[in-house]
């Protein structure tokens, strides 16, 4: 049987799980235990913990709700959602209201080539700071960070995206909702103009005709033609034409 105890308190109960009140200060607690032969561990376990003063029993600590001048668990102090008491508990500032942030670009379930790099643009504010866009923080579930600032360009490797913006004020404050959209992104074939999952004469012909103005393709089909230098150099030229023979001669 387990014996727990409290260096201030004393003997708190028997169990593994024990339910009890402690006075305000600092305990050591201990657990130990013996066994049927009498044997008990060389070392008992012990944890240290602080219990605050909270008199009207509300879950907040007198020296929080005197610190901020709150009262109301119930309350929203700052009015973002999260009361007085979910503040205490995640130990945020319960008058420091959360920053917004919204994802303005792309759209959610927009869908792109993984050779094109993508344009993300953000807006964040905060009541106290004001504009604080230039702090978004940019994450794919996938690829780890983006980077960070109001607008980003950025690959994504192929498959499904989680995009996510979070933003912190200057009070150490986080939005209750991240912004975040969904990205679909696709493996780009080099030389596959048309998109059709193989590079044949359409793709020639194509990029004949977007050279001589005839055509003007869209970003992600340059990004599949653009094959010279071997450096993507975002724009279609005759190099890319005889490269793209060269390719077609070859198969």
């Amino acid at each position: 049987m387990m014996d727990w105890t409290s260096s201030v308190d004393g003997s708190l109960g028997t169990g593994a799980t024990v339910n009890t009140l402690l006075t305000v200060g600092v305990h050591q607690l201990t657990a130990t235990v013996v066994d049927s032969e009498g044997a008990s561990p060389v070392s008992p376990a012990r944890i240290s913990t602080t219990v605050l003063a909270d008199s009207d029993a509300d879950g907040m600590a007198d020296d929080w709700e005197a610190l901020y001048s709150i009262t109301d668990p119930l309350a929203d102090a700052d009015n973002d959602s999260l009361t007085n008491l979910d503040e205490y508990l995640a130990g945020s500032n319960p008058i420091d209201a959360a920053p917004v942030v919204a994802i303005l670009s792309p759209g959610t379930d927009s869908s792109f080539d993984s050779s094109l790099s993508i344009n993300f643009t953000a807006s964040a504010s905060d009541a106290e700071d004001g504009d604080i866009s230039h702090a978004v923080l940019w994450s794919s579930d996938v690829d780890g960070s983006l980077g960070s600032g109001a607008s980003l360009a950025s690959l994504l490797s192929a498959g499904a995206h989680i995009i996510t913006a979070t933003v912190t004020d200057s009070q150490g404050a986080m939005p209750v909702t991240q912004a975040a959209i969904n990205l679909s992104i696709t493996e780009g074939i080099a030389g596959d103009i048309t998109g059709n999952g193989v590079v044949d004469i359409a793709d020639l012909l194509l990029l004949q005709r977007h050279l001589t103005g005839s055509v003007s393709l869209d970003a992600s089909a340059i990004a599949r033609g653009d094959l010279f230098p071997a450096v993507a150099d975002g724009e279609l030229t005759i190099s890319d034409l005889l490269l793209l023979q060269q390719i077609l001669v070859s198969q």
